[in-house]
């Protein structure tokens, strides 16, 4: 059986290799507009990753990889 391509993964599989490799990026909502924050340094792996297969992504594919990802409002470690 061979491995999907990260561009072929639906969102929650991009967004679980993402976290797999240390990504920090954490979402946001607010007035519902979705937002990525990135306050740490996260592994170059999980930088290029997200360049290379998250940013890379329509507007709505984005959000719905965003929306999977750890809150910011869950980070009790975000001032």
């Amino acid at each position: 059986m061979s491995q999907s391509h990260p561009a072929e993964l639906a969102p929650e599989g991009l967004a679980k290799q993402y976290l797999s490799l240390g990504g920090t990026r954490l979402g946001l909502i607010d007035d519902n507009k979705v937002f990525v924050r990135h306050w740490e340094d996260e592994p170059e792996e999980a930088k290029i990753f997200w360049h290379k297969h998250i940013e890379s992504l329509d507007e709505e594919r984005q959000r719905e990889v965003i929306l999977l990802l750890p809150s910011v409002s869950d980070d009790d470690s975000v001032a």
